[in-house]
């Protein structure tokens, strides 16, 4: 009867779990998005080139991400966004859009 029972339930447990670990590894992919889009914009204020702080992104996330540059507030700060859609191999093909943003501020100029 124990058999049974563990034969009835254990396809639900399995499933939760493979769904939990599926948000937890969208979140993980999330967090380095993050890490990625905030290093991008001190690149940026720092002066780096578009096309070099495009290449660092891509070497480090992937080609398939959307990389947007803007000016912060007031043009103290550069800010960078990240788009990036992601899929999950046992959801069929299913994407989920995952998005960063981080502003950096920009030196204070010199006199001189």
């Amino acid at each position: 009867m124990v058999t049974a029972e563990w034969a009835l339930a254990l396809p639900a447990v399995i499933v939760v779990l493979g769904i939990g670990l599926a948000g937890l590894s969208l979140q993980l992919e999330r967090g380095h998005l993050q890490r990625v889009s905030a290093q991008a914009a001190r690149m940026a204020s720092l002066g780096a080139s578009v096309g070099e702080i495009q290449t660092d992104v891509r070497r480090q996330v992937g080609s398939g991400t959307t990389v947007v540059f803007y000016e912060g507030a007031s043009g103290v700060s550069s800010c960078v966004g990240l788009r990036k859609d992601t899929d999950l191999g046992g959801l069929g093909g299913v994407a989920f859009p995952l998005e960063a943003e981080t502003c950096a501020l920009k030196p204070p100029p010199t006199d001189g």
